[in-house]
């Protein structure tokens, strides 16, 4: 039977049964073996918008191959016939190519798992199981928002080649399916992943006919909870920012239910609470308040100058320099303009980006540390950039992309806010004043650890700053002068720890101690401690780290 294509050209099924797109889908057509699999098709534009680069580079080399003279005086079209013969052959192997690998792509899930397959030549097959995933997010690249397309990125636990990415779909169907996808897995765990233990239950009563009316934007519900059965959210840990998390309502759905029945929500259904957003002049005042800033402007003056001098070989030569500091201030532009951080109900909702945007769910069981930095000039504003070493988030394929971030510039409170986000408790009486100790503070006020006066030999800058504190939660470690740093990072998720002391650090009588985390922006270390310190927070730490790490088991287990 002819593969159906459905009028928005985003679901085509490729089975023995016509089904409509997933938001309508009847769960019982996805509870079969994966040989019962219904699959659905990618939008056709797929292999277009994902291989756009090579119509650039085919363009760049014709326009570089050109002779002088056709670049000024123009041509004639009988001159170019072979050429543009040869370029429009390349063209329709290109489509064709296309078109085959829109065919291959195809995708399905059931109840245990989300199934991917693609290639042409090198065919691959792909499943990450429902009960390992742990955020699905929507991303919309630059050629895909023109045409209205957007991307689902499933993100699984072991992280790196078991992660996939279905897409393009339209950007409604996009949120149909990641609805469907998180009805899925919620019935794969029992639980709803990172909804509010202490969320109460909402429900929603029916109206004349037995109709519910859930308040909201419009759209169906797929494989919600059915009515008079209850869904049960207790024990899932979830951040609670400073003044409590709002559970709002979900979706409209035109469920028909017995009168006199509610229906609890769906949590994936509830509306996010933005906690903060940070607007777009400071994103860029941040850029430019950057050293990357500082050093590209420098080249930019000497390059002009050379230029203007007549000496092109001088300026050319600063050119590789621009080009590696000239990106970074550009990526903080336009990668964190729109930066919006909120509380849903699988973590911590993060969204960003001008040219492409993302919507990046950071899952905060999964968060090892949580760092806090200040440049030299950013001091003033009293700025902070926040970020985070998550589990299994640092792969081959996300090392060129800024998945850390959870605040790229804000003031204190805000970095107060992205602290609480996603570890809410730092087991002190007076967790803000411990913080803005660990903030700007130095010496050994409110507990604080810090380096012995022989370490000034070898940081004489930041000697009375260096240091730790530990609370009932976690440990707090703050460092450097220049640059202001304060990592935290809970009992439970220390992996490992480290003692280091070089030659000099020997004569000084001093040591350093790391403590290992995943890998990640964050590399937690305790720098120039005395030595008698050092050996009391590896000894003590080891045990406290177990302890944690034995509690949070217990917990999981209940």
């Amino acid at each position: 039977m002819t593969p159906q294509d459905p009028s928005d050209g985003d679901f085509q099924v490729d089975t023995h049964q016509v089904v409509q797109p997933p938001s309508v889908v009847d769960p019982q057509a996805h509870s079969g073996s994966p040989d019962e699999l219904t699959w659905y098709r990618v939008h056709r534009a797929t292999p277009f918008i994902r291989g756009w680069i090579v119509i650039v580079a085919v363009l760049y080399s014709v326009i570089q191959s050109a002779p002088e003279e056709v670049l000024t005086d123009g041509f004639e079209i009988s001159e170019f016939l072979i050429p543009l013969a040869i370029a429009g052959g390349a063209a329709l192997v290109w489509m064709g190519y296309g078109w085959l690998a829109w065919r291959r792509m195809r995708y399905a899930w059931n109840r245990e798992a989300v199934f991917m397959n693609s290639g042409v030549l090198f065919r691959q097959e792909r499943k990450v199981r429902l009960d390992r995933i742990q955020t699905i997010h929507i991303t919309r690249p630059l050629l895909a928002r023109f045409v209205g397309l957007s991307e689902l990125d499933i993100t699984s636990a072991a992280g790196g080649d078991s992660n996939v990415k279905l897409g393009f779909l339209s950007e409604d169907a996009a949120g149909r399916l990641r609805d469907e996808l998180l009805d899925e897995v919620a019935a794969a765990t029992g639980r709803y992943v990172g909804s509010p233990a202490d969320a109460p239950e909402q429900i929603v009563e029916p109206g004349p006919g037995g109709q519910v009316d859930f308040p909201g934007a419009g759209g169906e519900l797929a494989g919600g909870v059915p009515a008079g059965q209850s869904s049960d959210m207790s024990g899932v840990d979830n951040p609670v920012p400073a003044g409590g998390a709002v559970v709002p309502p979900a979706v409209q759905s035109d469920v028909a239910l017995p009168e006199g029945q509610g229906v609890p929500l769906a949590a994936h259904r509830m509306p996010e609470k933005v906690v903060y957003e940070v607007p777009a002049q400071r994103i860029i005042a941040a850029a430019l308040l950057s050293f990357a800033a500082f050093i590209t402007v420098i080249i930019v003056v000497v390059m002009v100058v050379a230029f203007a001098v007549g000496n092109a070989g001088l300026a050319f030569s600063f050119l590789p320099l621009l080009l590696g500091f000239g990106p970074f201030v550009w990526q903080r532009l336009v990668g964190e303009y729109g930066f919006t951080a909120a509380v849903a109900h699988d973590g911590v909702r993060v969204r960003k980006g001008l040219l492409e945007t993302n919507a990046q769910t950071i899952p905060t069981g999964r968060v090892q540390a949580v760092q806090f930095t200040q440049p030299l000039l950013w001091r003033k504003f009293g700025w902070w950039r926040a970020s985070l070493n998550v589990a299994g988030q640092m792969t081959f394929d996300t090392m060129t992309k800024d998945t850390s971030t959870i605040l790229p510039v804000g003031t204190r409170v805000e970095a107060m806010d992205a602290l609480w986000l996603v570890l809410p408790d730092l087991g002190t009486s007076d967790p803000i004043a411990l913080i803005d100790t660990a903030l700007t503070g130095r010496g050994s006020e409110r507990g604080f650890v810090t380096s012995p006066r022989s370490a000034r030999w070898l940081d004489p800058w930041s000697w009375r700053r260096n240091g730790y504190v530990v609370t009932d939660r976690a440990v707090l470690i703050r460092s450097g002068f220049f640059i202001r740093r304060v990592v935290v990072v809970p009992h439970e998720r220390i992996q490992s720890m480290a003692l280091k002391q070089g030659p000099l650090q020997r004569r000084a009588a001093i040591a350093s101690v790391q403590l290992h985390s995943t890998p990640g922006d964050i590399a937690p270390n305790v720098p120039h401690l005395a030595e008698e310190d050092a050996r009391v927070l590896i000894e003590t730490q080891s045990v406290r780290a177990r302890q944690a790490r034995a509690a949070a088991d217990a917990q999981v287990d209940r």
